[in-house]
């Protein structure tokens, strides 16, 4: 009698960098510019910055995925993608950097390495303001072209919310379109309870076809008062 013969599977796993090539139909993930990335958790809040904080499709209530932000290049682009991150509260603020192929265009997902993953996941969407610029060589500088981020890979969106530090002022975005014809849509307080330190206001925006988009400004009002209009060059088409 034969002795028994066994013949034993070996299964051989192959692992693809998962940045090497993009599956068909995947969202494609921009990187980061040599590791150019910031962050910073303050217990002491500081006194906040400018007028133009963040601008933000989607759902504004749900809460953010920490590993799918993104953003849409709506008209193709080169240069150098520059991102800003800040609570509303004002205890976290972020900046990255990051590379943009010849002729970008389309929904990006982003790196975003943050070490407070625990803590930023309690906020929602309009509590945590991205604001996404396209710059063709240094982040601080006045030619600045704003594209319109997300906590989330929706490929379309039909509406933008806003934020703004106004200081309570009255507030509405000037709506310029292909028509001659100039809309405006009037911006609110912030929704929630959250201090309202870094920001202040929200600009829900319903975006339409005939709108140029580009030349939107931010006006506002004190009292009788009208401020100069802030220019808000924005990429939405």
């Amino acid at each position: 009698m034969r002795p028994p013969f066994y013949i034993t599977l070996v299964c051989l796993a192959f692992h693809f960098p998962a940045h090497a090539q993009n599956a068909p139909g995947a969202v494609p993930r921009l990187s980061l510019i040599n590791d150019a990335f910031s962050e910073v958790w303050r217990s002491e809040v500081p006194v906040a910055g400018g007028v133009r904080v963040g601008i933000l499709a989607g759902t504004m209530d749900k809460a953010v995925i920490m590993d799918a932000l993104a953003v849409q290049i709506s008209t193709p682009v080169t240069g150098k993608l520059c991102v800003d991150i800040i609570s509303r509260d004002g205890r976290y603020n972020a900046h990255m950097e990051y590379g943009l192929p010849d002729q970008t265009v389309g929904n990006h997902l982003l790196d975003f390495p943050t070490q407070r993953s625990e803590i930023l996941s309690g906020y929602k969407a309009r509590e945590l303001a991205v604001l996404a610029y396209q710059v063709t060589d240094k982040c601080k500088t006045r030619k600045k072209q704003y594209l319109v981020a997300q906590w989330g890979v929706d490929s379309g969106f039909e509406q933008i919310t806003i934020l703004l530090n106004t200081g309570g002022l009255e507030t509405s975005i000037v709506l310029p379109s292909s028509t001659g014809e100039t809309g405006f849509s009037k911006c609110q307080p912030a929704y929630g309870d959250m201090k309202r330190t870094a920001f202040d206001t929200e600009c829900t925006v319903e975006l339409l076809p005939e709108m140029l988009s580009a030349k939107f400004k931010i006006r506002r009002k004190n009292y009788e008062n009208r401020l100069p209009d802030v220019k808000l060059p924005l990429l939405v088409k």
